[in-house]
């Protein structure tokens, strides 16, 4: 089983044993609550029905204000039970912030009761009476229900005093920073003082770890590991390192008195001797060596191997009269590195990458198109040189100044890194100072990593010694290139993003120079990314990270990149972009201009101009590469090859199995060929149909075609790695991928769009039924968020539904209607819609008052659509059955509806608080969804108001409706 796999299974066994926890702990704390309350009524009787002894009457503002206190202090307790019973995902604060509800609202209940002379619960008792037809007859309070509330606050404020002592869930940045200033923390009054946070509108509530933001905002940690400033240390293991023959042992093989090291050439058994000098040597100095060197080998009964006298500095060897000794190997530490690592295999290979590898669908290679990017530099400002001038003018400074290469999707970076080594390693008539290393992040947990682990995974695929790497590295000889960080593996928070960059950062020893490269969307936003990158301004001799964009082509960029194509081609594609803002936006990043240039004369797209966006671009790329594919099968029936609409299935399939299992555009042989299997048992017999625009494919169902199960399923497998999308990984040996992340976030944009957007379609929905993908895991993909809005928006059903742009209250006639609808799957079913529509509501009206005043949001605060409804339904319902069965109840002797309103509004709003903690996590991702898709289209506020009902509150209608948009992602442009 592959480690993606375990890991898998690992949260999956780890949420399972917390659900088990959270229902057994609830069935124990039911019990005991159980027994807690049969002993009070063995004792006091407290709960039995009263028997109408010292009846009185009971005011309408004490049946409100019961009412209320009863209501809060249900979802207080509801809310305390849960933080308490699912800590793990809760602050102190927020635990101390339920206990001060629950135990504010429980002392209210207690003076209430004493001024009112009646407990605040027969509010709900009442309602027993109405259910049975009795007439409703309470008592007077006892001393009993007086000692018993007070008892109750008691217990309540023991228990929450002791679990705040021990608090195990999460710890914010504003606990640690109490903690760290000895300030005592008291439970009730941390609520309060949450509960003014709150109230004020004041910043959320940040997770602390040894990765805090605010911890490491400042200058980059310099690596000390693996250095030895002594030079009888580094040219001993610069020796060593140079040939794996020599053993030189480190507790024996020092001379002390003499300054020399003696070992041994494992191979013929000779004694080696190394003198590291320190300064230039005189002939008395080489004599002293040689006839020292003679002494120790008869000793031992040994011959002199070679003698090797090892300088630091080269001018001390130029002082140094070498030919008075022949015998002498005289080296110096660079003489010493240079003999370190052999490079030609990776040489080999970053050339072939450049002047050999076609480049997708074409007979080009990155060489014929290559054009260097310029650069967005500080505050957004372009820079006077383009991004191989300058890295080579970093290179050749000596600050501890490192670089983060940044840019959106198809803009070049990962062209520009391999380039940048290709120029460095091939095209230099002069050895480079610095040999470029270009470390692929793709599918890589850095956090897990050592950095002499991280440089062997690498170094191994080429036959070099890591730790000899690793001695380049910290001598100031090689320039780490860390490539496409927004592809690494378990990045699904905040921490774990900063975990993988410490670790990336371990590398920054005193004469290191580094580059990271990745998209800026990685990351939550700005500080994030700051954080991260250690983008800070520089203190005194402190590393730190300048990041640096890409920015989009010129016009004579494009034409540059276009000078192998077809004269006639450059120039129309050159002028569109020229006079269409529009199509400039895509042409302007590198892969869609190349993408758009093979294209242009066999998809016709100057005729498209109107359809040209970046999905429709994508769309003509992936059908022209299956069909080229199904050209090659014609005539060769026999071969079992996949027509181009089965190819699209599969292909789709692996995209969205990548994103379900968060595989980073990485698959495994293994995985991969597990999940053919599994898509081939669930292909609908209709995909195979829609191939029949091309001549000469099989169009019968691919599972009747299948004759030899094992035969045929390697054809199959065969197919699908090799007339696809998919490539080797060059950084991972038994790896595939997709040619481009972007190949990737286009198909599983497709699948969501089909499934979503178009039900009539069977792929999709077998696809989602082998891979189990959640259609919101597409908001972890800003790129394909773009994706499935302009396919939604250029789709004929979208065009014809706005045609009407009209909102009414059925959801009838608007493209956002539409889009609730199908992201909830809601059908035909009136019931769930009304449901979802109120959920809606009630978010949307939450969100909006956050930007009123403290004094207005207090006003509003139980004004919630979803209590108003709750307390309107109860009100009809009870008018309607009372009427209907002429029931006549009274408290004592008053005529009120207010305990069966306030029993069943509580137990309404107990069940609708339970419902919540379930369904928020499932139905806010997609609002989220839906929100994004409905802005990326431009849909009007207005409208988005009306459907959400918040038109109906003058605070919110002159807002923007962007309640569930995620937090806004760096953006293009911004320096550092």
């Amino acid at each position: 089983m592959n480690k993606n796999t375990q890991n898998t299974n690992e949260q999956g066994s780890k949420i399972k044993n917390s659900l088990h926890n959270l229902r057994h702990n609830s069935i124990i704390t039911g019990i005991i609550i159980g027994i807690f309350l049969l002993l009070i009524e063995y004792k006091s009787g407290l709960f039995q029905a009263p028997q109408g002894s010292s009846n009185h009457s009971i005011s309408l503002l004490w049946s409100g204000i019961a009412t209320f206190i009863t209501v809060a202090f249900i979802i207080s307790v509801i809310n305390f039970i849960r933080i308490s019973l699912d800590s793990q995902d809760y602050f102190r604060e927020q635990f101390s912030l339920a206990v001060f509800y629950t135990i504010v609202f429980l002392i209210a209940g207690l003076i209430v009761s004493v001024a009112g002379k009646l407990m605040f619960w027969y509010s709900l008792l009442a309602a027993l009476y109405i259910v049975s037809n009795q007439k409703i007859i309470v008592s007077q309070p006892s001393w009993e229900g007086y000692a018993f509330l007070t008892t109750l606050i008691g217990i309540l404020y023991l228990f929450a005093f002791i679990r705040h002592q021990n608090w195990d869930g999460l710890r914010s940045v504003q606990q640690y920073e109490r903690e760290q200033r000895s300030e005592a923390s008291e439970v009730f009054f941390e609520g309060f003082g949450e509960f003014k946070r709150t109230f004020y509108g004041k910043s959320t509530l940040e997770k602390y770890s040894e990765l805090d933001p605010l911890q490491l905002l400042g200058h980059l940690e310099q690596s000390e590991d693996f250095i030895s400033q002594a030079w009888k240390e580094q040219a001993r293991e610069l020796l060593r390192l140079s040939s794996s023959s020599y053993d030189i042992d480190t507790d024996s093989g020092w001379h002390d008195r003499q300054g020399y090291w003696v070992g041994q050439n494992i191979d013929t058994k000779n004694l080696i001797f190394l003198y590291p000098a320190q300064a230039a040597l005189s002939k008395t100095d080489l004599d002293n060596f040689v006839r020292y060197s003679k002494q120790i080998a008869n000793s031992k009964n040994c011959q002199v191997g070679e003698l090797i006298v090892a300088f630091r500095e080269d001018k001390d060897k130029l002082a140094t009269p070498i030919d008075s000794h022949r015998k002498i190997r005289f080296e110096t530490e660079d003489n010493l590195l240079g003999q370190l690592v052999n490079f030609t295999d990776y040489r080999n290979d970053i050339q072939k990458r450049v002047l050999s590898h076609k480049l997708s669908e074409s007979g080009f290679t990155l060489h014929d198109v290559y054009v260097p990017s310029q650069l967005y530099v500080s505050k957004g400002k372009r820079a006077n040189d383009n991004v191989e001038d300058y890295l080579q003018k970093w290179l050749d400074e000596s600050s501890q100044r490192h670089i983060a290469l940044l840019g959106e999707y198809g803009q070049g970076k990962s062209s520009a890194a391999l380039m940048f080594t290709y120029r460095l390693l091939c095209e230099s008539n002069q050895p480079p100072k610095r040999i470029p290393i270009l470390i692929e992040l793709r599918g890589k947990s850095p956090r897990d990593m050592r950095p002499l682990e991280l440089l062997g995974a690498w170094a191994s695929q080429y036959r070099i010694e890591p730790q000899a790497l690793m001695r380049l590295h910290i001598a100031g000889r090689l320039v780490l290139i860390f490539e496409g960080f927004d592809e690494m593996a378990l990045i699904g928070n905040s921490e774990l993003r900063l975990r993988h960059f410490r670790s990336l950062w371990k590398f920054t020893y005193p004469n290191a120079k580094i580059i990271i490269t990745g998209r800026p969307n990685f990351f939550l936003d700005d500080r994030e990314m700051k954080t991260a990158l250690g983008i800070i301004k520089p203190i005194s001799e402190e590393p730190y990270c300048e990041s640096i964009r890409l920015a989009p082509f010129t016009i004579n960029q494009i034409q540059e990149a276009l000078r192998e194509q077809n004269p006639v081609v450059r120039d129309q594609i050159c002028s569109l972009a020229q006079n269409e803002p529009r199509f400039l936006e895509i042409v302007s990043r590198p892969s869609l201009l190349h993408v758009v240039s093979l294209l242009w004369e066999k998809e016709k797209l100057h005729e498209k101009t109107a359809l040209l966006n970046s999905a429709y671009v994508m769309e003509c790329f992936v059908r022209s590469s299956y069909r080229r594919q199904g050209l090659k099968a014609l005539g060769s029936r026999n071969f079992m090859a996949l027509n181009s609409s089965e190819r699209d299935y599969f292909m789709c399939g692996i995209a969205s199995y990548m994103v379900a299992k968060e595989l980073s555009n990485q698959i495994s042989n293994e995985q991969l060929n597990y999940l053919i299997g599994n898509l081939t048992e669930a292909i609908p017999e209709s995909i195979s149909t829609y191939s029949s625009e091309i001549l000469g494919e099989d169009i019968r169902p691919l599972r009747s075609r299948i004759q030899d199960p094992k035969e045929d399923m390697e054809h199959i497998i065969t197919d699908v790695r090799t007339c696809g999308l998919l490539v080797d990984d060059p950084s991972a040996p038994g790896i595939l991928k997709f040619g481009h992340k972007s190949f990737m976030e286009y198909l599983f944009a497709t699948t969501v769009k089909e499934y979503i957007w178009d039900s009539s379609l069977e792929k999709a929905r077998a696809i989602r039924k082998v891979t189990s993908f959640p259609i919101e895991a597409i908001l972890d993909l800003p790129v394909s968020v773009d994706f499935l809005a302009e396919m939604i928006g250029t789709d004929p059903a979208t065009k014809q539904l706005n045609s009407t742009n009209n909102v009414s209250s059925k959801g009838e006639g608007t493209t956002s209607i539409r889009l609730l609808k199908v992201i909830f799957y809601t059908k035909n079913n009136s019931y769930y819609w009304l449901m979802l529509r109120f959920g809606l509501l009630s978010l949307s009206y939450n969100a909006s008052r956050r930007s009123l005043q403290p004094i207005q949001r207090t006003f509003l605060l139980f004004t919630n659509p979803l209590i108003v409804l709750c307390y309107s339904l109860i009100f009809l319902v009870y008018q309607v059955s009372a009427n209907q069965k002429g029931i006549n109840f009274t408290v004592a002797s008053s005529n009120d509806f207010t305990a069966l309103f306030a029993t069943f509004s509580a137990l309404m709003l107990s069940i609708l608080n339970f419902l919540t903690l379930f369904i928020t996590k499932a139905i806010v991702p997609k609002f989220r969804l839906w929100n994004s898709i409905c802005q990326k289209l431009g849909i009007n506020d207005e409208v988005l108001h009306q459907i959400a009902g918040t038109w109906l509150f003058p605070w919110a209608r002159n807002q923007p409706f962007n309640y569930f948009l995620i937090q806004s992602k760096v953006h293009h442009g911004s320096g550092n």
